[in-house]
């Protein structure tokens, strides 16, 4: 029986692309770099800001050197209005509300800052998730699946009781590393092939077949 959604951000929950891309061009050209495109962004995302920043330098032909003084400016500038060009996908809202409903708990867990991952939550969100988990010094990001097991056991949730949602062979390769079924989302910043290759369980194209997902089979084993 689903107990819980677990859902990634960037690019499940929120569309947050023009935004970050934003952020690392405004950083960039106080570099006296050169830009990046929002394509380009969406293929070097997911990894953290750290890896984000070091692949932004490098596609730019940067000065590595420089990078603690590039990520430490990109950092401030983001965290400080990262709900900047950032909104909720249509209809991830009423699903999550659909969920709620059902008695299914839901949470955020994202690669991001854990400072902007919150600020972004509430402002968007509210109170609507039970747990919410950014980059935290000294857990492993994913596809590590330390902090996603914590969130499950915070949650009091077990691996057959857990859907874990996202965009990127990064969500989907998490979700097996902790042993729970996954759901692929294809309007984030990945496309299908990806998914496939990472073997998602589930593959959809609008939020609401997430909740749809989570009601059939909890209808299915009460039945």
């Amino acid at each position: 029986m689903i107990k819980a959604c677990i859902f990634d951000m960037d690019g499940t929950t929120v569309d947050s692309i023009k935004s970050i891309t934003y952020y690392v061009n405004q950083t960039l050209n106080n570099f006296g770099y050169s830009t990046i495109t929002v394509e380009k962004c969406k293929q070097i995302i997911g990894s953290g800001a750290k890896t984000l920043i070091e692949r932004a330098i490098s596609e730019v032909g940067g000065d590595m050197s420089k990078f603690d003084e590039i990520f430490q400016s990109y950092k401030a500038a983001y965290n400080d209005n990262s709900c900047h060009l950032t909104e909720s996908y249509d209809g991830i809202i009423k699903m999550l509300k659909t969920l709620k409903s059902a008695g299914i708990k839901i949470g955020i867990l994202s690669n991001k800052t854990d400072s902007t991952v919150q600020k972004i939550n509430n402002t968007i969100f509210g109170t609507l998730f039970d747990a919410c988990q950014g980059d935290i010094e000294g857990v492993p990001l994913k596809p590590d699946p330390k902090s996603l097991l914590e969130m499950m056991e915070n949650l009091g949730v077990k691996q057959d009781e857990v859907l874990y949602v996202g965009d990127t062979n990064i969500d989907i390769f998490t979700a097996k590393n902790a042993g729970v079924k996954s759901i692929g989302v294809l309007w984030g910043f990945r496309d299908r092939q990806e998914l496939v290759l990472a073997g998602a369980d589930y593959i959809v194209s609008t939020p609401y077949e997430i909740a749809e997902i989570a009601l059939k089979l909890n209808k299915n084993i009460v039945e």
